[in-house]
């Protein structure tokens, strides 16, 4: 049991909730050296003047991951709603105090986001959690003429974030008018606690 709360505090306080390939081991939790992946989809929504205005992810966990998370609540037909909708608002504390894990720049210059409002969990067909939830832009961009760039990160090295492909990323018709399909680089990044990451970034030329 105490093994379990340190995993759940460790997945908690590095991201919430996530989907990765997880080698757990007691091992690897006692040396602080837990790791987990996040599998996520993202679409890029504009609004009624074809600005962008947020964007819709969705983030998949490791059903080892998320049977840590979900170890003694209550998944019964009639409580299992309540239980991941309880889980998700708690995730979704810990990712505003950590910016969603999510940096989205115009020109490089780095956009804000609200507060996220709008979010869901359930489990997907492995049993792993779902998780659903719309990043608002505080002002909504005209991206025509500009480079948009999304990188996805936990800087502190446990949560590893990653699209499978650029397939993954998808754009409202409006914004594929102005802007180049999707394309993904890839940089690996030595943290000070001397986790090397390799970090995701979305790129978009609307130029």
């Amino acid at each position: 049991m105490e093994l379990i709360m340190k995993t759940k505090h460790a997945i908690r306080l590095g991201l919430g909730l996530s989907i990765f390939a997880l080698g757990l081991s007691i091992g690897s939790i006692q040396a602080d050296n837990f790791h987990y992946e996040i599998h996520l989809t993202t679409r890029l929504l504009a609004n009624a003047e074809g600005r962008l205005a947020a964007l819709d992810m969705n983030w998949e966990y490791d059903p080892q991951v998320s049977a840590i998370l979900l170890e003694g609540e209550d998944l019964s037909p009639d409580k299992a709603a309540a239980t991941l909708y309880s889980k998700a608002r708690l995730i979704m504390e810990d990712l505003h105090v950590l910016g969603y894990f999510t940096q989205l720049s115009l020109d490089e210059l780095p956009q804000r986001i609200k507060r996220v409002e709008d979010y869901e969990a359930k489990l997907n067909e492995q049993g792993g959690i779902a998780l659903r939830f719309r990043l608002d832009l505080e002002t909504p961009l005209a991206v025509k003429g500009h480079k948009l760039a999304i990188t996805l990160a936990d800087y502190d090295g446990a949560a590893l974030i990653a699209y499978r492909g650029s397939r993954d990323i998808t754009v409202d018709a409006v914004l594929q008018q102005q802007c180049t399909m999707p394309l993904i680089s890839e940089a690996v990044v030595n943290l000070p606690n001397g986790h090397t990451p390799t970090v995701q970034t979305v790129h978009l030329d609307c130029t």
